[in-house]
């Protein structure tokens, strides 16, 4: 929207400015031309961010969702490790009784 005003309060400020310094009609139509033109650009130009900015957000969307799951399944591991390493040192323990006794 703010791109819109500014080139509204642009193009209209350049029209009086021609007016006021030129007071010819045809210069106007000619500077109303041009100011259509440059109107059409912003307006595929603002469609072009516009979609860009809706691929990005679904991008980043589809990255959040991924990174909880991943984020689950790497609890899941700590866990599964945790457990193994209390499993291996109380194999260690039993090892180290049973040597101690031999």
């Amino acid at each position: 929207s703010i791109g819109g005003l500014l080139a509204t309060s642009l193009g209209l400020g350049g029209m009086a400015g021609m007016w006021l310094i030129i007071r010819d009609t045809m210069s106007l139509s000619g500077f109303g031309s041009g100011a259509s033109i440059v109107s059409f650009y912003i307006r595929v130009g603002g469609g072009i961010f516009s979609k860009g900015a809706d691929i990005g957000a679904d991008f980043v969307g589809e990255l959040e969702e991924h990174r909880n799951e991943e984020d689950e399944r790497l609890f899941q591991l700590q866990q599964t490790m945790a457990k193994l390493e209390e499993q291996r040192a109380k194999q260690r323990k039993g090892l180290e009784s049973a040597e101690a006794e031999a």
